[in-house]
């Protein structure tokens, strides 16, 4: 039995940190767990059920599954294990438990509880709460003596400084027992580390205990805690006043004895403002009905001015109430505040007019029924297309919007009705139907933060330095920061969020549906809130991309809520970039080059390409130098739009590769054009400044040039084009759009010369086609119908809300010169290929179906082989580069290869006599050492001539005379996929490399047993000897 004076070792398992209460709360185990407890939890997993619900989908609540009520005992399951807990609060089947043994409270549903038995709960609760002591928020000891005074509250720098407590041991002394299982412990290194870190304060005894009891007394929890515990089970009495601080904790959610009316939305209402808080918080009242209520003012001022009532008052309910104007009003006891029962005093609200006042307890008197006859008819509304940006209002913008609004009748339109804040948004208007504030949303209105800060978009100029700092590392090639002009804004978002979300319990189990591409709010392991992106729903959780610091994480369900409009107007902070000008040494990066300075200075070299510099260290990163393409001669323009054999788009559409696309422009399923979204930010950089660029321009392209600007007739805009055919009699020519792919009769008017620095960014627009893995109905492999034509833009405009992968399979042209990428679309969900088919407008194809006779083809078919992640293949590894480069062919191949192998055989027999083919990027027949005929590709022909083995995965020098050319008839070997699997070694440290190449090596074409860890790009694999 811990007494005052006690030294306790607790070991952290939870945090309890609110921003308007001013105290700090831990939980934890007091050393290992005892006998009992594990005894205890052995005898749970045997006792549990039956559970309160049916499975979901399967009913009501099964037989004998009463419901559970706040306050009540029973157990809980947490990812298949039961604990013993305490019903916070329950909605529906929705329900806030808390662990009793563990110090954590969990949202679950009525099918992961059960009541248990009665001898479970004769232990009691192995946690121990602790407040500690002597510390408040660093703004110091302040007391809320009205509902729209700001009064000290938590930092959320403050919430994930204690974070880190979590699993820590702390030691203190225990200066008071409250209740067995909640004490007051001084924990003076805490307290000083976060006094010296801004996040706190130490105060005097004296204050603290004062604050303290006012914490405690909220509500009516005073009394019930002074009561002394009953003789029965020890668990039935320390509970129960543990739920109650836990409560203390939680915000009022008074049950409303008056009627308020629903308004109908879309209609306009003529309503008087009688309170405003801010832009977000305003309180309408129907003009219709004020005379009544100014008359009830008047009923309850003759029947109470004469007459005194003795009454204990109880939070939640309703009152006549005197306001400091000597009026009385209805009202609401919010809040009842410490002091001996005569001194006491109560936080209201005035229902009919919105605002809160502190009132004395003689200043209350019951009301009579007919003071409830008339409804309430004064609304909280938010203004509607206005918003701070998350970031809270100045006191001068709400100076502003009440000398506009406060006591004056206006019009006020209501546009929806927010369910979660009870809120109803509107847009009011003054006389002449002026809208107020005038503008929307008004500039005076503006947050000063967010008008004067660059992130409309967060737009980056070239070649300027920024401040910065990475939020997130994946390799030099992709990595977030964050700027830190934008960190004032980060912060008071993240203040915002937690205010609000730590207090909005109504969104948990609301009902809201998780789905990919939906915008929400996570709670981290810090106990702090971000902006988030859904990007798949699984079944252990939600995986989401944090926008503000761009990593992914997999959080549980309940820890995702739904991010509401306030917290959506400022843009994503993380800035996606890469390093300029270096590649890797030996095609993957290892863990030395990703040590990057968190803190550092950045330059634009191009969207988002980013040159760092270090200011503590001169060192660089293990990289190669890339070659620049910024400086481009005007000889090398015709890059502009030409994408060469296998290097297509820079290197970036390698065949093979996955990549995130954006489809620019449909024509039909085998031509259509994307774009990379990486890119997309570039893009948009560059049509600002070729529009400002063309307001200033008349000149007209320079002839014969035939890249130009040109002026697309929708939209009006000018973007990047390229000439490629003349109608002189009309003075006009053909135009292709190369950022987008497609094509326009454009006036010679409506043109403009492009400038020098416009060609350095590449062409956006690459062209795809489904051919040959899908084919329309019809004979013609390229004529689609309508039908299907709508169904596959129907795919595109639905795969807009989620991230767009475009897998590259094989480069072919049409008449060897309009070059094509044969692509498949994927969705988290589906492909292209598969939403066609399933929609019979289309039917698959065998990749060895012969090719049309216009159709040539400029690489190898890619092929996944069927290979899903975690699956086990038997494998043959045929080149070893390093642990991180190597290559496989799968043994349930063997025939196919075997199949392979004589098809060369019989082709090269034929072809002895032709000449080979000298041209980079060329498909050949290369002879090897053993003199067998292998596919290949020739790499490079200068000084000698190297050919890439695509069934084996390694490079060699070849001569000229051991080179054949493959005829494009020789479907039976130019179709078949290639076979050599380029893969990767999971979690092999640095100082192993060595050995494992070695033992690689020596396994060559040996049979081996792998699991695949992940089935895109390269592969990583885990081996079985």
């Amino acid at each position: 039995m811990l007494s005052p004076g006690t030294t306790v070792a607790l070991r952290v398992c939870a945090v309890g940190l609110r921003p308007e209460v001013p105290v700090v709360r831990l939980w934890g185990l007091l050393g290992e767990r005892s006998a009992d407890y594990v005894r205890l939890r052995r005898e749970i997993q045997a006792a549990a059920g039956p559970r309160l619900a049916a499975a979901p989908g399967h009913g009501r609540l099964e037989a004998g599954g009463a419901e559970l009520r706040t306050g009540d005992l029973g157990l809980v399951e947490v990812v298949g294990l039961w604990y013993r807990c305490c019903v916070v609060s329950h909605h529906g089947q929705d329900y806030r438990v808390f662990l009793l043994d563990e110090g954590c409270t969990v949202v679950t549903s009525a099918y992961y509880l059960a009541r248990g038995c009665k001898e479970l709960f004769r232990l009691p609760p192995e946690v121990l709460g602790c407040v500690v002591a002597d510390v408040m928020p660093s703004g110091g000891p302040k007391v809320v003596a009205c509902g729209d005074a700001p009064a000290s509250t938590w930092t959320v720098e403050a919430m994930e400084f204690l974070s880190y407590l979590h699993g820590k041991e702390v030691s203190g002394l225990v200066q008071e027992v409250m209740t067995p299982q909640l004490v007051v412990l001084e924990l003076p290194q805490l307290v000083a580390q976060m006094h010296h870190l801004g996040l706190a304060r130490q105060v005097p005894s004296s204050w603290f205990c004062q604050v303290l009891r006012r914490c405690l007394t909220y509500g009516p929890l005073r009394n019930q805690l002074k009561l002394q515990p009953p003789a029965c089970s020890p668990v039935t009495s320390a509970v129960p006043q543990l739920h109650r601080v836990l409560l203390s904790c939680q915000p009022a959610s008074p049950a409303l004895d008056y009627f308020y009316p629903q308004l109908q939305l879309g209609v306009t209402e003529p309503v008087l403002v009688t309170h405003v808080c801010d832009p977000h918080r305003i309180y309408c009242q129907l003009q219709s009905l004020s005379q009544e209520i100014r008359c009830l003012s008047d009923t309850m001022r003759h029947a109470y001015d004469r007459c005194e009532q003795d009454l204990s008052p109880t939070v939640g309910s309703p009152y006549a109430a005197r306001g400091i104007d000597g009026r009385w009003y209805r009202a609401l006891l919010l809040e009842l505040i410490a002091g001996e029962q005569d001194q006491q005093v109560a936080l209201v609200i005035f229902v009919d007019y919105g605002r809160k006042e502190i009132v004395t307890r003689a200043n209350l008197r019951h009301l009579p029924v007919e003071c409830f006859r008339v409804p309430v008819v004064t609304y909280p509304c938010a203004l509607q297309g206005i918003s701070d940006g998350g970031c809270g209002w100045s006191p001068s913008q709400i100076d502003e919007l009440k000398a506009l609004v406060l006591g004056k009748g206006v019009s006020a339109c209501i546009t929806t009705f927010n369910s979660f804040e009870h809120l109803y948004y509107v847009s009011l208007y003054g006389e002449n139907e002026l809208e107020l504030p005038p503008g929307a949303p008004p500039v005076a209105l503006m947050h000063r933060d967010l008008a004067s800060a660059p992130v409309g978009g967060v737009r980056l100029k070239l070649g300027v330095f920024h401040d910065a700092q990475v939020s997130h590392l994946r390799d030099p090639s992709e990595f977030w920061l964050q700027l830190h002009e934008h960190h004032p804004l980060f912060r008071q978002l993240r203040q915002s969020m937690w205010n609000f979300y730590c207090d909005a319990t109504k969104l948990d189990g609301a009902g809201w549906v998780l789905q990919p591409g939906s915008l929400c709010c996570a709670s981290g392991k810090e106990d702090v809130f971000y902006r988030a992106v859904i990007t798949s729903v699984l079944d252990s959780g939600v995986e989401i991309h944090l926008v503000d610091r761009g990593n992914t994480e997999i959080v549980d369900r309940c820890a995702v809520k739904e991010l509401l409009p306030q917290f959506r107007e400022l843009p994503a902070l993380a800035l996606k970039c890469c390093l300029a000008g270096v590649s890797p040494l030996r095609g993957s990066w290892s863990e030395a080059s990703l040590a990057l300075n968190p803190c550092t200075a950045v330059t634009v070299r191009g969207g988002p390409v980013a040159a760092i510099h270090n200011s503590k260290s001169s060192e660089s990163l293990p990289a190669q130098k890339c070659e620049s393409k910024e400086n481009l001669p005007i000889s090398r323009r015709q890059n502009y739009v030409e994408m060469k054999p296998g290097s297509s788009y820079g290197g970036q559409l390698e065949v093979g590769s996955t990549v995130n696309v954006v489809v620019s422009y449909v024509e039909n399923p085998s031509n259509f054009w994307c774009q990379l979204s990486r890119n997309c930010h570039d893009l948009n950089t560059l049509m600002a400044e070729i529009q400002e660029y063309c307001k200033n321009s008349s000149h007209p392209p320079a002839w014969p040039n035939s890249v130009c600007l040109a002026q697309y007739s929708e939209d009006e805009k000018w973007y990047r084009a390229l000439i490629i055919s003349e109608v002189p009699s009309a003075e006009k020519v053909e135009v292709i759009y190369v950022d987008y792919g497609n094509r326009q009769m454009v006036s010679l008017t409506n043109l403009r010369s492009t400038n020098e620095r416009f060609l350095r960014l590449e062409a956006q627009a690459f062209r795809c086609s489904l051919y040959n893995l899908i084919q329309p109905n019809g004979q013609d492999p390229f004529a689609w119908d309508e039908e299907a034509i709508q169904a596959f833009q129907e795919f595109v405009d639905t795969s807009s809300h989620f991230e767009l992968k475009c897998t590259i399979f094989a480069l072919a042209s049409i008449n060897n010169k309009e070059l094509f990428n044969i692509v498949d679309l994927m969705t988290p969900f589906q492909s292209a290929c598969q939403f066609l088919t399933k929609r019979g407008v289309a039917r698959p194809l065998s990749p060895q179906k012969p090719l049309v006779s216009s159709v040539q083809l400029h690489s190898y078919y890619y092929s996944m082989h069927d290979i899903k992640i975690g699956s086990e293949e038997d494998v043959y590894i045929t080149h070893v580069e390093d642990p991180w480069t190597f290559f496989c062919q799968l043994e349930r191949c063997a025939d196919i290869l075997a199949q392979l192998t004589d098809n060369i055989s019989h082709l090269s027999e034929k072809m002895t006599s032709l000449k080979t083919l000298q041209k980079s990027g060329s498909l050949c027949l290369a002879k090897y050492t053993d003199n067998q005929w292998y596919r290949g590709v020739i790499m490079k022909t200068k000084p000698n001539t190297e050919v890439f083995f695509v069934d084996f995965g390694n490079t060699e020098t070849i001569e000229k005379d051991h080179l054949l050319p493959l005829p494009s008839d020789a479907c039976d070997i130019l179709l078949l996929p290639m076979q050599a699997i380029k893969c990767s070694l999971s979690d092999i440290s640095n100082y192993l490399v060595d050995n494992v190449n070695d033992i690689m090596t020596e396994n060559l074409f040996l049979n081996m047993n792998c699991i695949f860890k992940t089935v895109q790009d390269d592969k990583c694999l885990t081996f079985k000897y």
